[in-house]
């Protein structure tokens, strides 16, 4: 670089030497005193945190704006490499608000997401409604019936009005500001996880003749997905979408944790789902379309065979019964599975097991020859018959 003069020497040292006093400010008395307010963190303080965090904020923002002004002033320096101090100062401020973070702030995060998670993403109006869909009118609800409520990407989310958004958007603000945005994001994450597969048990558990996942799609759309983007600021002032390449991918990360628990929930209720059938056939093609985008497939088999284990195949159960619960058992898992993968890991051992009753060629007979039951069996594709082999 160019040779600087005297005077620029001792301008560069002069703007190093604030710039390491700012630094000292900041991580030997804003940082402490606001990590302070946490040691005895409750609901009632909530609002005063909030606004310690505004006010560490602007004390990085003065600072940050006074050190412009003494840059402009020295316009020699531009051209120096070590011009960047701005921006070395702007990232140590924001590493010293990284160190020590105590547990009561991500507790404090956690509590300030779920109360705005049960406002806007629960309820009668918010929340998943899997007995009124086709009532909804809004612009929302028209534009995720011609999608099939789809939450693929082509699917536009819509900026919506949060209940006590202003606070929230001025939280997660401060929270950008300070370099404490991914501990939020990682907080979110978590916090999703868990509450949502609570959500879809509470609400969709044992309810297999209903298209839930339709209903499910449509609370993504128009509740979660809005507010994950305002929470993650990715709305700008107009409520377009700013950064499509993160929107997507927590598009797809919502969509795939949304998914993997309803296949969960469904899979524990698989033998159920079953006897059921085929009143239960939309709770089935749920399951498939899940399964598709969760490819938990051995997950299915190992538990749907445990299930027919523990309940099924038992002594006290009828041959006839079992027979009969084989036949559902066929033509529900050739639904999820045309493969017909898992329908050969799941007959196997009730076929061995059928194989030790003694009046198994009775019962098929009888099968045979009752109008109904003959009827039933003849509905099995022959490929499924053949995996049978009885």
């Amino acid at each position: 670089s160019a040779l600087v003069s005297a005077g620029d020497t001792a301008c560069y040292s002069w703007l190093l030497f604030v710039q390491n006093w700012c630094d000292n400010f900041i991580s030997t008395f804003v940082v402490p005193n606001l990590w302070e307010q946490f040691n005895h963190l409750n609901d009632s303080m909530r609002s005063s945190i909030t606004e310690s965090l505004s006010i560490a904020e602007q004390h990085i923002h003065r600072i940050l704006h006074v050190f412009e002004i003494l840059q402009q002033i020295f316009p020699n320096l531009c051209n120096d490499p070590y011009i960047r101090l701005g921006e070395c100062l702007e990232y140590k401020i924001k590493t010293s608000f990284g160190f020590n973070i105590p547990s009561n702030f991500i507790r404090f995060i956690r509590e300030t997401l779920k109360d705005s998670y049960l406002k806007n993403c629960m309820g009668e109006s918010r929340g998943i409604c899997v007995d009124d869909l086709d009532n909804c009118d809004d612009d929302i609800d028209r534009e995720n019936k011609i999608n099939n409520n789809s939450v693929d990407k082509q699917s536009k989310i819509v900026k919506t009005n949060l209940i006590g958004g202003t606070e929230l958007c001025s939280l997660v603000s401060c929270l950008d500001k300070l370099g404490l945005i991914n501990h939020l994001k990682n907080v979110l994450t978590l916090f999703f996880h868990e509450t949502v597969g609570e959500q879809i048990r509470q609400t969709c558990s044992q309810l297999w003749d209903k298209n839930v996942l339709q209903s499910i799609n449509h609370w993504l759309l128009r509740s979660v997905l809005p507010w994950v983007c305002t929470v993650c600021c990715l709305f700008n002032e107009n409520g377009e979408i700013i950064d499509e390449v993160e929107t997507e991918k927590w598009r797809t990360n919502i969509k795939y944790d949304v998914y993997e628990q309803l296949v969960r929930l469904r899979i524990s209720e698989m033998f159920d789902i079953i006897v059921e059938f085929p009143d239960s056939l939309p709770a089935i093609k749920n399951l498939r379309e899940c399964l598709e985008h969760t490819h938990l497939y051995s997950d299915m088999s190992n538990s749907l065979n445990s299930q027919i284990k523990n309940r099924l195949l038992l002594p006290g159960a009828s041959t006839t019964a079992i027979i009969e619960q084989f036949g559902n058992m066929m033509k529900s898992i050739n639904q999820i599975d045309p493969t017909g993968i898992i329908l050969t890991e799941v007959v196997t051992p009730v076929r061995q097991y059928l194989k030790g009753r003694t009046d198994i060629t009775r019962c098929i007979i009888t099968a045979l020859t009752d109008d109904e039951k003959s009827l039933e069996l003849l509905q099995i594709p022959d490929e499924d018959m053949q995996t049978v082999n009885l």
